[in-house]
């Protein structure tokens, strides 16, 4: 009777039952380390790139054929004043405010070539200068490689601004974005010229003119307890997560949020939408997802 028993507990169903468990256990071990945080770790949406630099001094096409590049980091070339006729890194929020007040001050670094080589987490401490201006837009090459800028913050409160009528991360942009995500962004504008009611916010880019490619924005501020979205204290303001005018080409991009706009200044805004407020160019394969990239459920209101 014992050997019986021990045979029925042993028998093929039950090692089929115990393999059944070990490999569930793996496959759930290997999700918590996929979707764990890392630092430098790309987004999986973006796993092949047109051009992206390896951190050897190597560029590589989508062919996978590799060419030579200078690079100089950013932190150099705004001790230089200058690019030295190289490509330039940024790794850290220090290096992604001295872009910003570098392209601000200085006309030629809006013509220079860029690649992030980390994931970098905005330091509130620093001031974020948006680029370009109606003078002078952002005609360079800004390459994220798949890496993320996390809490960016954008904050306007002067009624005589003069870079024109847009406030984003890129107010004008003439050049190429690509490979970049903006992951839990803040836009706070409590104070704006009447002059912005031709324009608007976002935060991304604000008039488009040039090219964004694989790049995406995630908003997961708290809906119900009114933190998601842009807040504007502005009349008539028009307000988008991505671009507020495309006029250049938008293609492979992205955009995660509950809402556009903070709930607590929607009587000041006239205008929003996710993607852009008015497109006279091109936009391909571009969606907006209420809540996750990955659930893939696109919707396209404010609620």
């Amino acid at each position: 009777m014992k050997k019986e028993k021990i045979k029925f507990m042993f028998n093929k169903k039950f090692y089929i039952g115990l393999m059944t468990i070990a490999l569930s256990i793996v496959a759930v071990i290997v999700l918590i380390f996929t979707f764990s945080d890392n630092q430098n770790t790309k987004d999986p949406v973006f796993v092949k790139y047109r051009n992206y630099y390896d951190g050897r001094q190597v560029q590589i096409d989508e062919t996978g054929t590799a060419t030579s590049i200078n690079t100089i980091t950013m932190t150099e070339a705004a001790s230089l004043n200058s690019n030295g006729g190289k490509d330039i890194t940024i790794e850290s929020s220090t290096e992604l405010m001295l872009f910003s007040s570098k392209c601000s001050s200085n006309v030629a670094f809006l013509n220079y070539n860029y690649y992030l080589i980390s994931n970098i987490e905005w330091d509130s401490q620093n001031e974020f200068t948006p680029i370009g201006t109606s003078l002078n837009s952002f005609s360079g090459t800004f390459n994220g490689q798949g890496y993320e800028i996390l809490d960016l913050k954008l904050f306007l409160n002067d009624q005589n601004y003069s870079d024109g009528i847009y406030y984003s991360m890129f107010n004008y942009l003439s050049g190429e974005v690509t490979n970049l995500g903006l992951s839990r962004p803040e836009l706070k504008v409590l104070s704006a010229p009447s002059s912005f009611e031709a324009g608007g916010f976002s935060y991304f880019v604000g008039e488009n003119n040039g090219t964004i490619s694989n790049c995406f924005v995630i908003d997961d501020g708290d809906a119900l307890k009114e933190l998601a979205g842009i807040s504007v204290s502005a009349s008539n303001a028009r307000v988008s997560d991505l671009v507020v005018i495309n006029k250049g080409t938008i293609s492979n991009c992205y955009v995660v949020t509950s809402r556009v706009y903070n709930i607590t200044q929607n009587e000041t805004v006239s205008q929003y939408n996710q993607i852009a407020i008015n497109n006279t160019g091109t936009i391909t394969n571009t969606y907006f997802y209420d809540e996750s990239i990955r659930t893939l459920n696109p919707t396209d209101n404010n609620k």
